[in-house]
């Protein structure tokens, strides 16, 4: 089938663009509002669908990127953005990016807000402070007199706006909008290492009551070689709030959802160590080992890796315990992956963020345990269908990363039994080379 004649295809079909055929790996359909108005709509994993220009449809099927050899693509949703990894390569190749190449410090941005609305006219390049002004509505309309403005400006108070890290368009954190003007005079950075929002300051400002932030054992003075302090964002605010507040040493900023993207002033508090410690939920546990040394930083929060012990192989543990302040939300939950030494690292890993996620689905749909409750790799989630996405993204970003094995679209469902089938299994081989599995 010419992909100029063809009006829809189904994922494994072949087609033919400029008399070279290709088998495609999404289904894609035609539509047409009018004759100037035409695209195509292509199917990713759990039916997301989106949208591109009927010339580009030749393209991302059949990619041909810098240097790499041409190849065709399977594309899918990572992070909210629509991606596909490089043949031969563990790289990922973002379709803004690839449509229109970025430049400079510049951003991509959608200007309908919608992230699956992938034609030309609706992806444009612009700079940070851009999507931030746009993002949170921070210009206001001619026509409103001042009488309208001074009613709503009490409601204005108390939303929420949403920002965008500096250092990485992925990361968006939360404030209150009363102090967005001030906020607004940084630029804010994501910390990945401790996963804060932070900024640099200069030490003739360090000297200003909301900026003091010498007792804060999250935002200590740490001095960079041109001698600028570092500010974390969750000290701003709370010490803009309340500047009279007396400094107590051992005592620090706590975010009380443990969610550290979260910076309203209502989820701050002061609070000393010892208590932050006995109500922070679940910390990620590291146990240094020479198995896991190239993996110990994408272990999971709530997971654990044990070493071997005697007849058994190593194994990670899922600990999800309730809050210390309210014990008698469920019986702690201690879950172990399986320890059979066919079984590699990886594998157990793999299977480890399966039983995490259904041990939260069980919590949430039996027990009525609120989704809000887990803040997991800094993100909350509002429903089944967002916790069991990050799960499935998060499973096969770990395979992409360590495997020779790319595209993975591997769901709970599908690696679940895959890991059952090889528990149970004699064999010697300790590669990890699972049978690629995409039904759903």
């Amino acid at each position: 089938m010419d992909i100029k004649t063809l009006n829809v295809a189904k994922t494994g079909e072949q087609v033919m663009i400029n008399m070279k055929t290709y088998t495609i790996k999404n289904d894609i359909e035609l539509f047409s509002e009018n004759q100037d108005d035409i695209y195509w709509q292509i199917t990713m994993k759990n039916n997301i669908k989106f949208i591109v220009d009927n010339n580009n449809i030749s393209k991302i099927i059949n990619i041909s990127y810098k240097d790499y050899d041409e190849f065709t693509a399977k594309w899918y949703l990572l992070s909210n953005r629509v991606a596909c990894i490089i043949s031969g390569t563990k790289k990922t190749l973002y379709l803004d990016e690839y449509l229109i190449p970025k430049t400079n410090k510049l951003l991509h941005t959608h200007k309908d807000n919608d992230k699956l609305n992938y034609r030309i006219n609706n992806i444009e390049l612009v700079s940070q402070s851009t999507i931030n002004s746009k993002r949170n509505n921070i210009t206001t309309t001619n026509n409103q007199d001042n009488q309208d403005n001074q009613d709503n400006q009490d409601n204005q108070d108390n939303d929420i706006v949403e920002l965008i890290a500096d250092n990485n368009d992925q990361i968006k954190f939360i404030i209150d909008r009363k102090f967005l003007n001030k906020v607004l005079q940084y630029k804010w950075q994501y910390n990945s290492t401790i996963g804060y929002i932070y900024n640099y300051i200069s030490n003739d400002t360090s000297n200003d009551t909301s900026n003091d932030t010498s007792n804060d054992t999250y935002s200590n003075t740490n001095k960079s070689k041109d001698s600028r302090e570092m500010l974390y964002l969750h000290s701003f605010i709370y010490f803009t709030n309340n500047q009279n507040i007396q400094k107590i040493e051992g005592y620090s900023i706590h975010h009380k959802n443990i969610n550290k993207l979260d910076n309203r002033i209502e989820n701050l508090d002061y609070i000393s160590q010892s208590t932050q410690n006995a109500i922070r939920d679940n910390p990620t546990r590291i146990i240094n080992h020479t198995s896991i040394q190239n993996i110990k930083n994408d272990i999971p929060k709530l997971i654990t890796y044990y070493p071997a012990k005697g007849t058994f192989s190593d194994y990670f543990e899922i600990d999800i315990k309730p809050r210390k302040d309210n014990p008698t939300q469920f019986e702690r939950i201690r879950k172990k992956t399986t320890k059979n030494k066919d079984c590699t690292v990886l594998d157990k890993l793999c299977q480890a963020v399966i039983i995490r996620y259904l041990e939260i689905h069980t919590l949430h749909t039996t027990n009525n345990i609120p989704l809000n409750m887990f803040c997991l790799e800094g993100k909350q989630f509002a429903n089944i269908t967002e916790l069991k996405l990050h799960h499935e993204t998060l499973l096969n970003n770990i395979l992409n990363k360590y495997t020779d094995i790319s595209n993975n679209t591997y769901t709970i469902k599908s690696f679940a039994k895959y890991i059952t089938e090889k528990s149970k299994r004699k064999s010697n081989s300790g590669s990890f080379k699972p049978q690629n599995n995409n039904k759903k």
